[in-house]
């Protein structure tokens, strides 16, 4: 699987470093690529509604539960914060780049 993802990747990178790929996708790539995560987004809600437990769990989660992504996101937004004093960028772009929007 791992394999197959890394593949792919590479094979996309040659792919548009050689411009073999037609005019019109390089074009749409942008509007291809969200609405591939959205179906993506749609198949795991469809996961975890298909099974009752891991959705029972979800909603009766303990007030810990919230711990880890709280700390994952004050994690890295104070990564971002380190990033942008070391390398000099803005705030803002170097907040956008370590939350994953760069």
């Amino acid at each position: 699987m791992t394999a197959a993802l890394v593949l792919s990747v590479v094979a996309g990178a040659v792919l548009a470093q050689a411009g073999l790929l037609p005019p019109g996708l390089v074009a749409a790539s942008g509007e291809i690529t969200r609405w591939a995560l959205y179906l993506l987004l749609l198949w795991i809600g469809y996961d975890i509604g298909r099974d009752r437990a891991a959705l029972r769990r979800l909603f009766t989660a303990d007030r810990y539960a919230l711990l880890v992504p709280a700390g994952t996101v004050l994690g890295t937004l104070a990564g971002g914060w380190c990033a942008a004093w070391v390398t000099g960028l803005g705030l803002r772009e170097s907040l956008a780049v370590a939350a994953g929007f760069g």
